[in-house]
């Protein structure tokens, strides 16, 4: 018996340690997730309280913890101090701290200046030290200047240009460095794409609301290295908070002139383990009369159409045609809906969102009809489930594996009705649908080296923009039992017989599959330097020519340098090379319409066209290269940022003219063809300043400004100047925000901009304004109000943006002035109330 007590007793303290529990956490700022080094931590229920200092990383441990529950006391420089509790059964804690409401707006910058990124190199990093031009636009930024939409924040940036009511194919046109296209942009969502995974065009206008996300960042310059196609021009990335970080609804709705409505909701709830986040906008406007507006631009049809229902035609035979007389239209609608599930190291996300447009959006109205049935429709979709695998050993490694399902599509209902359709009714229908799977890796040799890599393979079924059809396509009935014939060919001879020409529709079928490899190395905590490459490779048959194949492979390299001495100064040179895979719509989009030819006594004797654009499925990846330089600094309330770069491509796609030329056996005197028979540059620079200054004896009075000045130039062909890029912009805006409520005006001043047929636009400078009053605060209650006013182009200034479409379109009239008034309220749970409140004395 004395053996047995004694060996209990000698294993009792074994046994005690056992029971105890070591746990590892992490404290980070709520905000941008940045580790916060040298925080402190206390157990309080302690005697005496046991304290960790988090290291370097943020990380801290504790070891041979009770089990059960623990008060956790968080404090660290700058940052509320805040007591909530933990139990052990999480054996990982993460510590979210706000920033001190004491905290002045001079250490804003500095801030941003070393805020982690992901867009760079799609993991995350400091600005300062990321391989690229990245621009951070946070929530707050978001909430003060009331930006509602993509476009409004894009305008405000150096080296963009955002041309607006541009391009029928995309509403609005962004230019990057002298590269103009939507198309040429890559879009994503907390990392997932949005924009079509086959590289065609998408509406970018009110179908992309920003109002309640976290931040954007904006990445200039190509990113093909790490993404891809479509990262030519840029990367733009929204970032938004999980359920768990919200734990509260929002709900925005405005009015404004012209019957416009704009409303928002976003809302989200979830703990540790799962979390929960959706979100939905819809915007209507019946936009201005732009007739009464713009009287010179749209003289025929106040003098022509409207009085007679005389229209322009492009036939050498007759100058105009007589046609009904339908009410102007000019509405937009569009929404979005989009949502994002976690469950541990799983995340499933979807979006979806639709814009309606007038089809004759930035055309002139002696060829085109403005009626609310003549409109197009695009609709984007997208699903992904993404599962993450990270190392034991914190930060070590990390592997992210995603399914992705991508669909792009030109609505059934899309009409177009102008000269090219012959005033005919004219339907459209396209779609691209693609299944990716995607494996990205990163692993981190120690502090100073890592090395990213990633595979892609991609399936796409796709249907090009079909030629006008004489009727709508139904979506449940194969396309070979609907009987499309080219516009204009509804004939039949003397006998019956139909004389109609069958319609060409090009299904196809493309895989593509790729690789990428980067390495990222820091040098004595100065010089940071950067080396990948990426390799694609794409091969693509037509379904009903499966003999007929195509192929293409890409090789795009990455090299870069970062030289940081200080914590506050950083340069940055860099080489990129970047390509835009081909579109169906490039590759096999065609239009125009016949017209039937007779003999001398009236008998059918053959068609004619006087116009045709027609496929060019032999076409190559657009090819660009460029080096960049940028110079970095912040400190306390000053941010500044200069930038150079050079843009140059020797294969750029262009629409080549030809005469009297052979499709469907019938001589087209007109064609437009798309070629790879032109090279283009484009360089120029930018200077970008941010200055923030608080006031008052408690800092809560707050004047922040920014100002950017951007040069661009270049030539296409070394003869044209570059499409939609205006030489120089300027763009400056002031903020003054006060106890509860905040006043922004910023203003736009832009030199001409050329379009394809060299046409310039005139310089014009516009102003914005926004007005925010929070009449209730969410003190005692569970919910607060905003009231607002938002207006655009205050000063009601007639001005004009180079367009994008047909010869017959110089520069497209913009809006008139616009005001909205509007209200926001926000409902917090009590979790989200009391989750961070700080610790009273």
């Amino acid at each position: 018996m004395k053996k047995i007590i004694t060996s209990l007793f000698l294993l009792l303290p074994f046994w005690l340690i056992a029971q105890k529990k070591t746990i590892k956490g992490i404290v980070s700022d709520q905000e941008t997730n940045s580790p916060l080094p040298f925080a402190r931590i206390e157990l309080t229920n302690f005697s005496p309280i046991r304290t960790a200092i988090a290291d370097e990383n943020g990380l801290f441990e504790f070891a041979f913890l009770n089990e059960g529950k623990h008060r956790v006391k968080v404090s660290a420089q700058e940052y509320d101090t805040y007591s909530e509790g933990w139990d052990t059964s999480v054996e990982f804690w993460e510590l979210k701290m706000n920033k001190s409401a004491n905290t002045t707006a001079e250490e804003t910058a500095e801030k941003k200046f070393s805020a982690p990124i992901l867009t760079a190199s799609n993991t995350s990093e400091k600005l300062s030290e990321a391989p690229a031009t990245v621009h951070i636009v946070t929530a707050e930024d978001i909430a003060v200047r009331g930006y509602q939409y993509l476009t409004e924040l894009l305008a405000d940036l150096p080296e963009i240009e955002v041309n607006l009511h541009s391009d029928q194919g995309t509403v609005n046109t962004i230019t990057i460095r002298g590269i103009a296209g939507v198309e040429k942009i890559l879009i994503l969502k907390n990392g997932m794409r949005l924009n079509s995974a086959a590289s065609s065009p998408t509406f970018l206008d009110k179908n992309f609301p920003i109002r309640y996300v976290k931040r954007v960042e904006v990445l200039l310059g190509g990113a093909s290295a790490v993404y891809g196609a479509d990262a030519v021009s840029g990367v733009i990335n929204i970032i938004t908070e999980d359920g768990r970080n919200l734990n509260m609804v929002k709900v925005q709705s405005a009015y404004g002139l012209y019957n416009t409505t704009d409303n928002f909701i976003q809302g989200g709830f979830g703990n540790r383990n799962y979390s929960v986040a959706l979100a939905g906008s819809f915007y209507h406007s019946k936009q201005p009369f732009m007739p009464s507006y713009y009287p010179e631009e749209y003289n025929w049809y106040n003098n022509h159409y409207s009085l007679y229902g005389s229209m322009r035609t492009f036939s050498p035979f007759v100058d105009t045609v007589i046609l009904p007389i339908l009410p102007f239209y000019n509405e937009k609608r569009a929404y979005s809906i989009e949502g994002q599930i976690n469950i541990k190291n799983w995340e499933f996300a979807f979006y979806r969102n639709n814009q309606i447009i007038p089809s004759a959006l930035g055309e002139t109205p002696e060829f085109n009809l403005f009626n609310e049935e003549i409109t197009l429709s695009r609709t984007i979709n997208n699903a992904q489930l993404t599962h993450q695998l990270k190392s034991k050993t914190l930060n070590k490694w990390n592997l992210s594996s995603i399914i992705h399902f991508n669909r792009a599509s030109y609505d059934p209902t899309s009409k177009f009705v102008n000269v090219f359709s012959g005033y005919g009714d004219a339907y459209k229908y396209a779609f691209n649908q693609n299944f990716r799977w995607l494996e990205n890796f990163n692993y981190n040799f120690n502090s100073q080296h890592r090395i990213s890599a990633g595979t892609l393979l991609q399936h796409t079924y796709a249907l090009p923009a079909t030629s006008d059809l004489p009727f709508k396509y139904d979506v449940f009935k194969p396309a070979d039992e609907q009987n499309f014939y080219y516009l204009g060919t509804n004939l039949q001879d003397s006998t019956g017989e139909s004389l109609a020409i069958t319609q060409d529709l090009y299904f196809l079928r493309q895989l593509v599959g790729g690789a990428f490899i980067q390495y990222q190395g820091n040098i004595a905590k100065k010089l940071f330097i950067i080396a990948g490459a990426r390799i694609d490779y794409g091969q693509r048959q037509l379904i009903a020519q499966p003999s007929e194949q195509f192929s293409f492979r890409t090789f795009n390299p990455r090299a870069g340098l970062v030289y940081k001495p200080t914590e506050n100064f950083s340069a940055k040179l860099f080489y990129t090379e970047s390509f835009f895979a081909n579109s169906p719509e490039k590759l096999y989009a065609h239009f125009g319409s016949f017209a039937a030819l007779t003999d001398s006594v009236g008998n059918f004797a053959g068609y004619t066209s006087f116009f045709f654009r027609l496929p060019s499925p032999d076409i190559r990846p657009e090819k660009f290269r460029s080096v960049e330089t940028n110079l970095n600094y912040a400190k306390k309330n000053l941010y500044l940022t200069l930038s150079a770069y050079y843009n140059y491509s020797n294969n750029l796609l262009s629409e080549e003219a030809k005469s009297n030329v052979l499709f469907q056996n019938v001589e087209i005197l007109n064609v437009s063809i798309a070629k790879n028979n032109s090279a283009f540059y484009a360089y120029g620079g930018s200077l970008r300043v941010d200055y923030k200054k608080s006031f008052g004896l408690h800092q809560d009075k707050t004047l922040s400004f920014f100002g950017s000045y951007n040069y661009s130039d270049g030539r296409i062909n070394d003869s044209l100047y570059l499409f939609m890029n205006a030489m120089h912009h300027l763009k400056l805006g002031a903020t003054w925000q006060q106890r509860h409520w905040s006043l922004h005006v910023r203003g736009l001043y832009r030199s001409g901009s050329y379009n394809e047929d060299q046409y310039k636009t005139a310089s014009f400078l516009i102003f914005n304004a926004f007005l925010n009053v929070r009449v209730l605060q969410p003190i005692a209650q569970k919910y607060s109000i905003d009231v607002f006013i938002k207006g655009e182009n205050i000063t009601d200034r007639r001005y004009y943006n180079a367009a994008i479409g047909a010869a017959i379109i110089d520069h497209a009239p913009q809006n008139p002035i616009f005001l909205s008034f509007g209200a926001a309220m926000q409902f917090y749970t009590s979790k989200a109330m009391l989750k961070r409140e700080p610790l009273k004395n």
